[in-house]
């Protein structure tokens, strides 16, 4: 923040305690934000709670808007509290008649004030630093009534304290068992500072029977439970959509952030590193179950793509060194690898991805998620919502065969560059046009890929889902089976199809060997570098539009870091979504064509060390902190990597058979080896996968401790208090 920031206006850095509102914080209770000696000073006051909403406050600039009068402010007032008019037997509403946007605004933060105190939140209220929005900061303490009784409402999950097992004469689960004894270990510290443990035991919907032996609801479960309490009483969205509202968002919290910095998580600048098992931890800790999920899977790949990256290193190295019979030896075999790699990295990851929601209290049988404010039930089944959700895959069709019929045209126009070398094409000579193939497909790639994401993102979000789980399922399949097309046919062409519609350079498979490695490494490179491009662009914009609208406020430097966050953007679901493809469609490359070029694996390590941490920087830095929800998310991320597998064994098999073997056997003996070769190692992943099975010993014997402990530590207390 300190490089972005430190560019303000001088002008702009006066000091003027006195012109601040009365109800703005007292700055001289808050401490500055360590951004360095040149960066504008932010006043560190994320303490006053963990949420904020913000206010429209009139200004000279806009009070003639504000002294309009409100059409309807009835019904405005329904849309925005319908817990108590539009869902009351007894409907309350304020005196209104002719009332001005500016006395029904200070009516309804008047009322929103009331309702979060009636939820038991301590509420603080101050000015911005140029009096044209009021912030309003809540939240709740732990260990109250108000905390407890809200638990109950919302059913929140909490984790039973592992001492407890100890009064049903038990040991707590963890995750390694020895001669019939639990194995406790020490496996890092928190964020707060307290050691953490190897344990696994139950969570539970909170009851007041519970309260003695539960531990305290989490921070990010704090964050949930709040949120849902607010969706009972009052509507935030609509607050926002008649702009009453400006913004609402979760406080980040800068010490958490700055310990994840200290341990390197969302330092960019410490690239090397290895992408330890623990760190998603200290991530669930302060974002919740889907962004550690994300992170996990992040860590997960990285560390399995080290060893066949390693391997790509060797062959690389060796490639030119022995004969081209050797080499398509050594390819083969890393081919088989990769089949093998892909099975087992997948189920080793199902495993540990279900251990750690084991341990975070978040079961699949738990994640339905919440509904949407957007669903609407009685669009359900209706033609125009029918229409709607035909025409995106319509939509989906013509991308696929706008790449079809891509490829198609540049490798006709090639073939007659090739044809003719020393003729022209559209005014160049053909020499470029040839050479320029690769390029002009790769540009296709990137077109199609950055119309289609935000096209299918618009169109996902206006179909009528009733959770966000529904609505990323939805997104991740229709955004991938285009890319499916648009990213891999190219060079589904090149091995398939070109040696046998218009041949090979040079008449021998190797030259469309080389032409389909050369293609794979331009792509992949291009597909890395503009997905850096693109997340450096969305950290660096965030922080410009920081340091605008910091250089534009009026009379003085000392803002405070909710006023920051309030500037940053929101994460939502398309991001989510954007960010997780990224990483499948690199898990594609390899799976399915890392046979023919095994330095992509390389690549691939060194990629996803310096985006990892740009995306680490960016949820923390550089967009609004992500609110907590009881939602896995990886339900069609697992059915895409399981697809994407399976076409990497079939990929993997051709290649073999129809590219690096001798040319000297006939089509018909190497169609029969194909396919024999493809159902054997299809037969032999379907066994590893069911061997292998969806949970790992460790995850059944915890599953198993719990059910058979799960009694008496629940039903027991509600008998002892029972007359």
């Amino acid at each position: 923040w300190g490089l972005f920031l430190c560019q303000m206006d001088t002008d702009t850095r006066a000091l003027v305690n006195s012109e601040l509102s009365p109800l703005r914080e007292d700055q001289q209770q808050l401490k500055k934000l360590d951004l360095g000696r040149a960066a504008p000073d932010i006043l560190q006051n994320d303490h006053l709670g963990q949420f904020v909403l913000t206010f429209p406050i009139p200004v000279p600039e806009n009070e003639q808007k504000f002294a309009t009068l409100v059409e309807d402010p009835k019904s405005l007032w329904a849309a925005f509290f319908p817990a108590e008019t539009v869902h009351s037997a007894h409907p309350e509403y304020p005196d209104f008649g002719e009332i001005t946007l500016k006395e029904f605004t200070e009516k309804v933060v008047k009322h929103v004030v009331k309702i979060l105190g009636q939820l038991g939140c301590e509420v603080h209220q101050f000015h911005s630093v140029d009096d044209d929005e009021l912030f309003v900061a809540f939240g709740l303490r732990r260990s109250t009534e108000a905390l407890h009784d809200l638990a109950i409402r919302a059913e929140a999950r909490v984790r039973v304290a592992p001492q407890a097992y100890a009064a049903v004469k038990s040991e707590c689960p963890t995750d390694e068992k020895v001669d019939n004894a639990w194995q406790r270990r020490k496996v890092g510290v928190n964020l707060k500072g307290q050691e953490v443990y190897n344990e696994c035991p139950l969570y539970v919907r909170y009851t007041p029977g519970l309260h003695d032996m539960v531990e305290e609801p989490k921070d990010t479960e704090v964050l949930r439970i709040l949120r849902r309490g607010l969706r009972g009483r009052m509507s935030i969205v609509k607050l926002l959509e008649e702009k009453v509202a400006n913004v609402f968002f979760a406080v980040h919290k800068w010490d958490e952030l700055k310990e994840l910095e200290k341990r390197g998580w969302n330092d960019p600048t410490r690239v090397c590193y290895w992408p330890y098992e623990g760190s998603s931890d200290s991530v669930e800790e302060y974002f919740g179950a889907p962004t550690g999920l994300f992170f996990h899977f992040y860590n997960s790949f990285s560390r399995w793509v080290f060893f066949p990256a390693a391997v790509s290193i060797i062959i690389f190295l060796i490639r030119k060194l022995v004969p081209k019979t050797h080499v398509h030896v050594i390819d083969t075999l890393f081919g088989l690898y990769m089949c093998l790699w892909t099975t087992f990295f997948l189920a080793y990851y199902q495993h540990d991805k279900n251990v750690k929601l084991l341990r975070w209290g978040m079961t699949t049988d738990e994640s339905a998620g919440t509904v949407r404010r957007e669903f609407d039930d009685a669009r359900r089944g209706t033609a125009r919502e029918s229409f709607r959700k035909l025409l995106h895959w319509f939509l989906c069709c013509f991308f696929i065969c706008e790449t079809l019929w891509f490829v198609y045209w540049a490798t006709n126009i090639r073939a007659e560059a090739v044809q003719n070398p020393s003729g022209k094409t559209f005014g160049l000579e053909n020499e470029h046009i040839i050479r320029g193939y690769t390029y002009a497909v790769t540009l296709n790639i990137k077109l199609v890929d950055c119309t289609w994401s935000p096209l299918s993102m618009w169109l996902s979000k206006k179909e009528n889902h009733r959770t966000d789980m529904e609505l990323k399922s939805s997104m991740a399949v229709k955004l991938f089976a285009v890319k499916f097309v648009v990213f891999y046919f190219p060079f589904v062409y090149d091995i398939v199809l070109r040696p046998r519609v218009e041949g090979c350079p040079g008449d021998t498979m190797e030259g469309c060997i080389h032409m389909a490695r050369g293609n794979l490494k331009v792509v992949f490179v291009t597909q890395i570098i503009s997905g850096a491009i693109a997340l450096l662009l969305q950290v660096a914009f965030q922080l410009w539009s920081v340091k605008a609208a910091l250089r534009n406020k009026k009379g003085s430097s000392m803002i405070t870091f909710l006023e920051v966050q309030a500037l940053m953007s929101e994460f939502d679901v398309a991001t989510e979504v954007d960010d997780f493809m990224q990483i499948v469609l690199s898990f594609g490359f390899l799976a399915m064509f890392g046979t023919v070029c095994p330095v992509m694996c390389m690549f691939c390590f060194v990629a996803n060390l310096a985006l990892k941490k740009l995306l680490a920087f960016r949820f923390s830095f550089a967009q609004q902190r992500v609110v907590p929800q009881i939602d896995t998310g990886l339900d069609a991320w697992m059915w895409i990597l399981q697809f994407l597998a399976y076409a990497g064994v079939t990929c993997s098999c051709y290649i073999v058979i129809f590219m690096f073997l001798d040319d000297k056997v006939n089509l018909a003996s190497k169609l029969l080896l194909f396919i024999l070769s493809e159902r054997a190692m299809g037969a032999v992943k379907m066994c590893l996968d069911s061997s292998l099975g969806k949970k790992s010993v460790a995850q059944q014997r915890i599953e198993e401790c719990n059910e058979d402990v799960l009694e008496l530590l629940l039903l027991a207390p509600k008998e002892d208090q029972s007359p």
